[in-house]
């Protein structure tokens, strides 16, 4: 009877361990169930990005996120942003690389996209000397250890690639979790590609609001002081010039004289002696 009664025992620590167990993996669906809610009912990309990073820390332990879609006409690589769990953000989409071509050679990303196919790297293994330049640079500006790229791929045309990153931890991704991380973004694409659109045209609609009012004003000015203040704003906002240099024919008609002037940091010390310069 008490060797029946210690089996009996025996026998109920092991359900209450089992049952602790579906608990755990139950909990755990909840809440990937709901995270995946979260993921499918965003309404930006921003949020979309911001919900997936949190997901694919808690699924697969990716602890950043970066994002590029391709514009078609410039057939370029455009940065949308890139995401960490604790890092400056800010800082990071500061100094990483905006538009990249879409050329093999120069990048895994453009490669990835080209070729339609995911990349993994674990840049503890590989040599920087293998690496592009660009790639060089982006692993520096974006700290990370390790880097899936995955292609979105939407009705046979690549239409981005998510670089799904970890820093200051080792994940060494197995092929078999790769494929289920692949499967997991096709679901997702086409929710992206709509996103996508919506995003697009809303920058459109900001961008002709701000033509429209940007003509207003000028339209509106008087002198040319405010006009070459509305000339100096404009050039700057674009962030593509390291400087400036603006001369206007003189009355006769036979010499240009600088009337503004902006030049880089590191030249600031001479910007005033170029006004007047003819």
């Amino acid at each position: 009877l008490m060797e029946e009664n210690k089996n009996l025992e025996k026998q109920f620590l092991e359900l209450q361990e089992k049952y602790k167990e579906l608990r755990v993996n139950f909990d755990s669906v909840t809440r990937e169930k709901a995270l995946i809610q979260r993921i499918a009912t965003a309404e930006t990309l921003d949020s979309l990005f911001d919900e997936l990073l949190f997901f694919l820390d808690k699924r697969w332990g990716f602890n950043a996120i970066g994002v590029q879609f391709i514009d078609p006409t410039e057939k370029t690589l455009k940065h949308f942003g890139y995401r960490t769990l604790d890092l400056d953000d800010d800082e990071i989409n500061t100094r990483i690389i905006k538009t990249i071509d879409l050329d093999p050679s120069i990048s895994i990303a453009s490669w990835v996209a080209v070729h339609q196919h995911w990349h993994y790297a674990d840049f503890n293994k590989i040599h920087s000397n293998m690496l592009t330049p660009i790639d060089q640079r982006s692993i520096a500006v974006m700290q990370m250890d390790e880097n899936l790229l995955v292609p979105v791929i939407h009705d046979e045309e690549t239409i981005g690639v998510i670089h799904l990153c970890a820093y200051d931890r080792r994940l060494e991704l197995e092929t078999d979790i790769i494929e289920e991380i692949l499967g997991f973004i096709e679901n997702i694409t086409i929710h992206i590609k709509f996103l996508q659109r919506k995003h697009e045209l809303e920058r459109l609609r900001k961008q002709q609001e701000k033509q429209i009012s940007l003509v207003r004003e000028i339209s509106e000015m008087i002198d040319l002081d405010g006009l070459v203040d509305i000339f100096a704003r404009e050039i700057k906002a674009l962030e593509v010039f390291d400087g400036y240099m603006l001369s206007l024919l003189d009355s006769s008609h036979t010499e240009f004289t600088c009337i503004s002037v902006h030049l880089s940091d590191e030249f600031k010390a001479i910007e005033q002696s170029f006004m007047g310069y003819k």
